[in-house]
């Protein structure tokens, strides 16, 4: 995260813009990042691209970051922003690129199917990993 966080650094003060944070914990950055970046995506609601998508996870990622503070699990739950967020960048990379889309998330026939699919792939992580105490079946299971 400091890593990125000096890259950001970099590439504002080429455009002339003062970065407002560095030298904090991982959680004081999140937020900060998460701040500007939430500023920089409000002026632009309107874009349809993958480069704004991308940065929309970004964005929902570093919220999620920093409601982890405090936190020692293993496998935090991701929250539905999350989830969201990622879904509609690989449904538009999908349709930019194949053509394609996602299955509507009502769509319990389509959904089920993945579900299906993806069902054993669960069960040996879960089996590989049940020398965890935190370890938990996912919701969808």
């Amino acid at each position: 995260m400091s890593h990125a966080c000096e890259g950001l650094n970099k590439y504002w003060k080429e455009r002339g813009v003062e970065p407002s944070f560095g030298g904090e914990d991982l959680w004081e950055m999140a937020h900060h990042a998460w701040a500007d970046l939430s500023a920089l995506l409000d002026g632009a609601r309107d874009m349809v691209s993958l480069d704004y998508q991308a940065l929309r996870v970004i964005q929902a990622l570093l919220a999620y970051l920093t409601g982890m503070k405090g936190r020692r699990v293993r496998y935090q739950d991701v929250g539905a922003s999350v989830q969201s967020e990622i879904r509609a960048y690989i449904d538009l990379a999908l349709t930019v690129r194949f053509n394609a889309r996602l299955p509507d998330i009502q769509d319990k026939i389509l959904i089920g199917d993945v579900q299906e699919f993806c069902q054993p792939a669960w069960e040996l992580h879960i089996k590989e990993d049940t020398a965890w105490p935190w370890a938990k079946r996912p919701r969808f299971l």
